[in-house]
């Protein structure tokens, strides 16, 4: 039977349900009941949708059951600094809108901001859940320590997944140490010296958790005790 349809008549006051022929694409009312006035009942399922995710939040669902058949429109409330992926999971089937690519076989439709998305009626074949997933865009990295000879600010921001280099203008009597962890967890976040004074943080570990990189410069004079007699 074709899924979210039902198909019921009645010949001489018994009800039957019509059985679906998939080859021809059509229900079948079969010959022996084809005795009289025949009383037809079409009707379309009701589903339950929800919504889940990172960006679960973000979702609003006008009403919380979809009706086969009627095309139904939920909106995305963007966060500043956010991207966003969205799928929707129908009767345990992913249909699915990345803003970021283009599907040749996009079954929800999206307005050009990806704030309205529509799930059409005819697709609409089960329960169906909306999974947001959120990511922030980018990382905010703050510089502290002996920043005299960094070049550029000391607050920055750098793409999720993209190499981050910054440089230090280095004084030859001077020696550096420049280490990165996360703000928040306290990780580590290696740097890597490329050896003519800029520095890079592999796009790996730019995840949109913020980075605080410590600049230490010393004299290497600083390592000795001297007394003057």
């Amino acid at each position: 039977m074709v899924k979210g349809l039902d198909v019921h008549y009645k010949v001489g006051g018994k009800d039957y349900t019509a059985p679906w022929d998939a080859d021809a694409n059509t229900f079948i009312i079969p010959a022996q009941h084809v005795t009289g006035d025949i009383e037809l009942y079409v009707s379309y399922h009701s589903y339950n949708i929800t919504k889940t995710g990172s960006g679960a939040e973000d979702v609003t669902l006008p009403q919380q059951v979809l009706n086969y058949k009627a095309d139904y429109t939920f909106t995305l409330n963007k966060k500043d600094g956010y991207a966003y992926t969205v799928k929707v999971a129908i009767g345990g089937q992913d249909q699915e809108h990345g803003l970021a690519a283009v599907h040749l076989h996009v079954l929800i439709d999206a307005d050009e901001a990806g704030t309205e998305y529509t799930i059409p009626g005819d697709k609409i074949l089960g329960d169906t859940v909306v999974a947001v997933t959120r990511t922030k865009e980018a990382s905010q990295i703050t510089f502290t320590g002996s920043t005299d000879d960094l070049v550029g600010e000391v607050s920055r921001s750098a793409p999720v997944g993209q190499d981050f280099t910054f440089t230090l203008t280095k004084d030859a009597d001077y020696e550096y140490t420049v280490s990165a962890k996360y703000t928040e967890s306290g990780e580590t976040v290696p740097v890597t010296d490329n050896g003519d004074g800029t520095y890079t943080i592999e796009g790996r570990y730019i995840t949109g958790d913020d980075i605080s990189i410590t600049v230490s410069k010393i004299s290497p004079l600083d390592k000795f005790d001297f007394s003057v007699y």
